[in-house]
């Protein structure tokens, strides 16, 4: 029941998500003298479909770096420029580390501070002699009564996706940030982010960045001078 539950999380937590970030972006100070943004309806079941193939790539990060499968990472982004076209076609993208995508959107108004949304792609291994103990495949792209089965689902496939869905979301309605906005998609976060993430600290100029996990939550008022 427990693991019908958390299935059950990923696709509300997609969609939400994706929500959440898109009114994030579309809020600035820009729009309060009355200014309209032109919106369309958000697809929600095309997010889904994409976070259930993103799910069938084993990005499985390990301790011992010769077990490392590059054709894995390699594929799962590679789906993510075929599903994105807009976001590569209009957002600067680099690697970092080898694997770690850093996307940046330029921003309106260079004089403001940038900000960075983060997640990451990789997952744990699965626990040797439990592979045959789960009821749907952990790299599989099922969607069983109402409920998305697959590792990354929750952590953290879903957070990577939600910030690309919200950005390819906007881009359609042709809105550009006052601030540059960075997504940092993480490679090696299951193995202390060593590679991906300590490159990407070198290359950005974001004072702030935001991540989601799915450890439980938090309320804070945050305060920038």
């Amino acid at each position: 029941m427990a693991r019908r539950i958390l299935g059950g999380i990923a696709l509300v937590i997609i969609a939400l998500a994706a929500v959440v970030l898109v009114r994030t972006l579309l809020l600035s100070h820009e729009l309060a003298g009355g200014e309209t943004v032109d919106r369309h309806a958000f697809d929600a079941d095309r997010a889904v479909a994409r976070l259930a193939t993103a799910l069938t790539y084993p990005t499985i990060s390990h301790q011992a770096p010769e077990d490392f499968d590059a054709g894995a990472f390699e594929g799962f982004l590679a789906f993510l420029e075929e599903a994105y076209p807009r976001i590569y076609a209009e957002v600067s993208v680099k690697l970092a580390g080898g694997y770690t995508k850093l996307y940046r959107w330029e921003s309106s108004n260079p004089g403001l501070n940038s900000r960075m949304l983060i997640g990451h792609y990789d997952v744990v291994p699965v626990e040797p002699g439990t592979e045959d103990d789960g009821s749907y495949e952990p790299f599989g792209d099922e969607i069983a009564a109402a409920f998305l089965w697959g590792r990354g689902a929750l952590d953290d496939k879903a957070g990577v996706l939600s910030a690309l869905e919200a950005v390819a979301y906007v881009l359609e309605t042709g809105f550009a940030p006052a601030r540059a906005l960075y997504i940092a998609a993480h490679h090696d976060q299951e193995v202390g982010r060593l590679g991906g993430a300590a490159q990407v600290m070198e290359d950005i100029d974001a004072p702030l960045a935001i991540g989601g996990a799915e450890k439980g939550f938090l309320n804070l008022a945050l305060h920038i001078p």
